[in-house]
């Protein structure tokens, strides 16, 4: 009938007995694999492990009274006695489960102490103001004699413009990522108006800055700092998540000049291919890519794009197709023709190209291979992306370790902050802190 197969119910076994016992196994083995991670945090391995109770004696429930309703006799006391023997031992595995997985461990996680447990504002020395931005600011602050980047979020605003989506999917990337040239997400946290993230401070500036002071950089060393941004981008399209902001104000330096991206606000997770799978317009006005323009879709191809809207702005100073006229700027990206000075190289040049193509499924990187492609190319067949990846590469370190600040002290934005969270402005799963 239709392709259904009918079988008889020959057990006589009402519905509620044929619990399906594989999905309750493959929800504990799911949680099993969750808690392994580093990244859970204790409040959503709690609620997973009450979860898994309630399914497990919800089922056992179901099974004895199902166990009830059967017809007894020898034979169906023989399957009762087998069956239960079954469900027995898998019960016993699902509770060793919950034993190596829940209370256990938290219990020998109790050396950490209770300062971490609750980390808040107050715990931060505000130094400075770092920036600004259009919901918020980012400051230097000091905690326990080290340096961080304190990001600050007022929900008003981005609850106003519908953007907490933006926040999280910030904070989730980075509570994720372990990557030597993505900054790294220590604390998250939050107060009843404002979302908190604690970065790493790095001290070189970004290459917006260091653009700004020496006009344009020499090829040796943009090419360096090229492939630390593609073993980034490398690592985020491994885990189908695309960049989107990639501009040299997100691109800062560390003590040894080493590039680390960050500032991952519109970073798209779930993106599976290079020219489709995200649709929202955004980005910088003079790096958006001609797919973006156009409003068709775009992928990981975007990401490759931006890359050599990068490369090219660090070798002459400006992005490609600049003016100071929007509607010139977004017909330049469209149509306009791409001019390299004669001082970059002949491979230089090719990257370029094939890096800005406008056609995202014809652009390099766009191929099965992604960042493989990129990194195959002539231009880059002199580096070891082993030493890359190994921070080996020589870079010109930051000659002035001092922060770039636009202020210095000042009132502390921290003061009189409560650390209730009250259910109104509450955003879920925020909370994180980074374990080493």
């Amino acid at each position: 009938m239709n392709g259904i197969q009918i079988r008889k119910n020959n057990e006589q076994k009402i519905p509620e007995y044929y619990t399906n016992l594989l999905e309750i196994q493959k929800l504990f083995q799911s949680y099993h694999l969750s808690t392994k991670s580093k990244r859970s945090s204790n409040s959503e391995k709690r609620t997973k492990e009450i979860k898994i109770q309630n399914i497990l004696t919800e089922y056992l429930k179901k099974t004895k009274k199902c166990q009830s309703k059967e017809t007894s006799t020898p034979i169906v006391n023989l399957q009762h006695e087998l069956k239960q023997q079954s469900v027995n031992q898998q019960t016993n595995q699902l509770n060793q489960i919950l034993i190596n997985t829940s209370s256990t461990i938290d219990s020998l996680k109790q050396s950490k102490s209770k300062e971490d447990e609750r980390i808040g504002p107050q715990q931060f020395l505000l130094v400075g103001l770092l920036g600004r931005g259009s919901f918020g600011e980012v400051y230097l602050v000091q905690r326990q004699q080290k340096l961080y980047a304190m990001k600050v979020l007022r929900k008003s605003l981005i609850f106003k413009q519908n953007i907490c989506r933006y926040a999280i999917t910030e904070r989730n990337v980075l509570s994720v990522s372990s990557h030597p040239f993505i900054v790294k997400l220590r604390y998250a946290f939050q107060t009843q108006d404002k979302l908190f993230m604690i970065l790493d401070y790095c001290p070189g500036g970004d290459l917006g800055q260091v653009l700004t002071k020496q006009k344009r950089l020499p090829e040796n060393v943009v090419k360096l700092y090229m492939c630390e941004v593609i073993l980034a981008l490398e690592d985020l399209h491994k885990r189908d998540i695309i960049f989107r902001d990639l501009k040299p104000d997100n691109i800062v330096l560390d003590s040894e000049g080493h590039a680390l991206i960050t500032d991952f606000g519109l970073s798209k997770e779930g993106i599976f291919d290079a020219d489709k799978g995200a649709q929202s317009f955004c980005g910088s006005v003079a790096y958006l890519a001609p797919e973006m323009l156009q409003r068709q879709g775009h992928g990981k191809a975007l990401d490759w794009y931006l890359l050599g809207v990068v490369m090219y702005e660090l070798l002459t100073g400006l992005p490609p197709f600049y003016s100071d006229d929007k509607d010139v700027l977004f017909n330049n990206i469209q149509n306009g023709e791409l001019q390299i000075p004669n001082y970059i190289s002949a491979e230089g040049k090719n990257l370029l190209k094939a890096l800005l193509n406008r056609n995202p499924v014809n652009r390099l990187g766009s191929g099965e291979g992604d960042y493989l492609e990129v990194k195959q190319h002539p231009y880059f067949q002199d580096i070891n992306w082993d030493k890359v990846f190994n921070r080996e590469l020589k870079l010109p370190k930051p000659t002035n370790n001092k922060a770039y600040l636009i202020s210095k002290g000042g009132q502390n934005v921290f003061d009189l902050q409560s650390f209730i969270e009250i259910e109104k402005s509450h955003v879920d799963g925020w909370s994180y802190i980074h374990t080493e």
